[in-house]
């Protein structure tokens, strides 16, 4: 399933679209087959087929398209009949959004008749809505997120005990929130793990409170979605400081939210113990022992290029002076794509345009001049937005099978996991660049005796990431091999090369 993106505003245009899935009144999704495009009721957990995408119409507030995986659209004609094989939209693939008092949706067709699944059967006839008509809607993202005000053009982060939009660019591990879908409904978490009240205090636990109610609204020119409480009331941001809490019961802009791929964000140290910085302004040196913001770098990948780009504090990047090879932070429009080089201590290389590693000197200026990767090419990158993890790979999230520490990965819901990163000695290499993985139990994640991952012990295992795509990593276990995914939710360390089943989405 494909990260998040953009949910809200597709690219280059107003029009809000947003990937979810569609569980019936008895939790089953709605899925389209590759075979003449059937549509069927299924339990089995939320993948490609159960994907919908909801496309808001160009001009008609309130009326959306439904759009399956294989870009066909469900309708409803005048007689009843719901079919998802239509490669065009038409008024029978328009269909309005009744949202109920519950939080479910209701699609009425533009013959004032309700898409239904009553047992196997789909339908669109139904006159009245019954719990036939009502349809829970999951969002196909990734829960870990930053999420930004349409009206303020800012994004969320936590600042204190509450959620303020003030920041132009999310930046640094407050900035991280979770959209955690729980029985129908959503809750908003910090970083630390807290649940957003509609009041706009942050609580320990989740309650009646700290759920809200899923919409996606079009006004106008202006997209997003909204987030109704137990009261009736919407969320917005509040005064001066932007602070997230329920106010009106009407939906404006200042209502409306989108959200994004939270990117990796990281901290760079040299061969000199180091960290790379932007502190002395425009140059990228290797000086800094104190970590701020201008020591966080924006780790992003570039899918048409399959290139990296590393983004500054004040929106720039990283890229290469063409008379000196020196590095410095430059507007989107310079040489600013790069390649990384994974070393097995966990140390990188950064390849730049020219060809060449950059180089820390010994004043700590960063060049790119060298054509292998030594001591002064190397750097350890450390992921630092992640103290919370939530892992998917392509059959599922990651959680704990039943009360077990033991791990899987193919389930429907997720287990939050914690890290902690470490650099420790190591014979063969010097420093290793490790992370330690938790539970909430406060168990570690290790090696069990059964070749899987489990979380059953206070010791702590050192595991290694390596980036590869947008919000994505491979992670090396503890024996040197990479995490595999299997269909039936095995986790094994027997990978010894990088590949697909390694590939996990946080």
């Amino acid at each position: 399933m494909a990260t998040n993106g953009v949910n809200g505003t597709a690219k280059g245009s107003d029009s809000c679209q947003w990937k979810v899935g569609l569980l019936n009144h008895e939790g089953k999704y709605l899925t389209v087959e590759k075979f003449n495009y059937k549509m069927c009721i299924s339990k089995v957990a939320f993948k490609t087929k159960q994907l919908w995408t909801v496309e808001h119409h160009p001009t008609k507030d309130g009326i959306v398209f439904l759009k399956n995986h294989l870009g066909k659209y469900l309708s409803g004609n005048n007689k009843g009949v719901a079919s998802g094989d239509n490669a065009d939209t038409t008024d029978d693939t328009e269909f309005e959004i009744v949202y109920q008092p519950d939080g479910r949706w209701a699609f009425k067709s533009r013959h004032n008749l309700y898409f239904s699944a009553s047992g196997e059967t789909l339908h669109c006839d139904a006159k009245q809505v019954t719990a036939a008509e009502m349809w829970s809607v999951q969002l196909a993202v990734h829960p870990q997120l930053n999420m930004r005000s349409v009206s303020r053009q800012n994004y969320g982060r936590l600042l204190g005990d509450q959620l303020q939009f003030d920041e132009r660019i999310p930046w640094g591990q407050d900035a991280l929130l979770t959209l955690q879908y729980m029985d129908g409904r959503y809750a908003v978490k910090s970083f630390d793990n807290r649940y957003l009240e509609r009041s706009g205090q942050l609580v320990n636990d989740p309650n009646r409170d700290t759920l809200f109610m899923l919409q996606i609204r079009r006004l106008g020119n202006v997209t997003g979605m909204a987030l109704k409480d137990s009261a009736g009331k919407f969320l917005t941001t509040v005064g001066t400081s932007a602070v997230m809490q329920s106010r009106k019961e009407t939906v404006g802009k200042d209502e409306l939210f989108t959200i994004e791929d939270s990117h990796a964000q990281a901290y760079f140290l040299a061969h000199n113990g180091k960290m790379v910085s932007i502190k002395q302004g425009e140059d990228v040196r290797a000086n800094q022992d104190e970590l701020t913001d201008t020591e966080i770098f924006q780790v992003e990948y570039v899918p048409t290029s399959k290139k990296w780009r590393f983004r500054t504090k004040d929106n720039k990047f990283w890229g290469r002076m063409p008379q000196t090879n020196g590095i410095q932070a430059v507007s989107e429009s310079g040489n600013i794509l790069m390649d990384l080089e994974y070393f097995p201590n966990g140390h990188i290389a950064i390849k730049a345009d020219n060809g060449c590693y950059i180089t820390s000197k010994m004043n700590g200026s960063l060049v790119a001049s060298q054509d292998d990767a030594k001591e002064r090419e190397l750097f350890f990158l450390v992921i630092m937005n992640r103290p919370i993890l939530v892992l998917r790979c392509e059959h599922g999230f990651v959680g704990f099978k039943g009360n077990t520490g033991k791990m899987e990965c193919n389930r429907s819901s997720y287990d939050v996991l914690h890290t902690e990163h470490e650099l420790i000695d190591d014979e063969t290499y010097g420093k290793k660049s490790v992370y330690y993985i938790s539970g909430d139990s406060g168990n570690y994640l290790a090696i069990d005796k059964d070749g899987g991952i489990s979380a059953e012990g206070r010791q702590k295992e050192p595991f290694m990431f390596e980036l590869s795509g947008q919000s994505r990593f491979y992670i090396k276990a503890p024996n040197g091999n990479f995490l595999k995914g299997e269909q039936n939710g095995l986790m094994q360390p027997v990978a010894t090369s990088r590949g697909g089943a390694t590939l996990w989405e946080f």
